[in-house]
C-alpha cells in the first residue's frame, strides 16, 4: 500500500502533522510508491515539486521486473527525467542502496540513526526550502 502523508503544502504545521501520522509496517514497494508519486505530480500544475521518501528499508517488492532494486533506481530515474525536486532520508544500513536511489533521481540523501519525529521535521524542513 502507498499512502500520501502529506499534501502538497509549504505549512509547516501540515507538513508536521503529516509526518507524525507515518507508520512503518510491512514490505516496501519503492518502485510503487515513486511510480505513483510522479503521477501524482504530474495531475497538477506545480511549480517546483518535492518528493520526500521517508524510508525504514530498502525496496522489497518488485514493480516491472524481478528485482525491487533495480526498479526503485529506475523509478527513481523517471522522477530527474520529470525534472521533479527528490529528497530521501533513510537509515544507516540501507545507506548503499539508497545512494543508488537518489543518484538516479539526483536528489537529495539524509542518513539517520533513527526515524524519531525531531529528525525527519528537522530533515523535512531543510528540504522544503528548495
Amino acid at each position: 500500500e502507498v499512502n500520501v502523508c502529506v499534501p502538497f503544502t509549504r505549512n509547516y504545521d501540515i507538513m508536521e502533522e503529516g509526518i507524525n501520522k507515518i507508520v512503518a509496517t510491512g514490505l516496501t514497494p519503492l518502485a510503487l510508491a515513486l511510480d505513483k508519486a510522479i503521477s501524482h505530480i504530474s495531475k497538477k500544475n506545480l511549480k517546483n515539486p518535492l518528493i520526500m521518501l521517508i524510508t525504514d528499508g530498502i525496496p522489497t517488492v518488485s514493480l516491472w521486473t524481478s528485482d525491487p532494486i533495480n526498479d526503485a533506481v529506475s523509478a527513481a530515474d523517471r522522477i530527474a527525467k520529470n525534472k521533479i525536486n527528490f529528497c530521501c532520508i533513510g537509515l544507516q544500513p540501507n545507506k548503499d542502496c539508497l545512494i543508488k536511489i537518489t543518484d538516479a533521481a539526483r536528489g537529495k540523501l539524509y542518513i539517520l540513526d533513527e526515524l524519531n519525529r525531531e529528525g525527519l521535521v528537522e530533515v523535512a524542513k531543510k528540504s522544503s526550502q528548495w
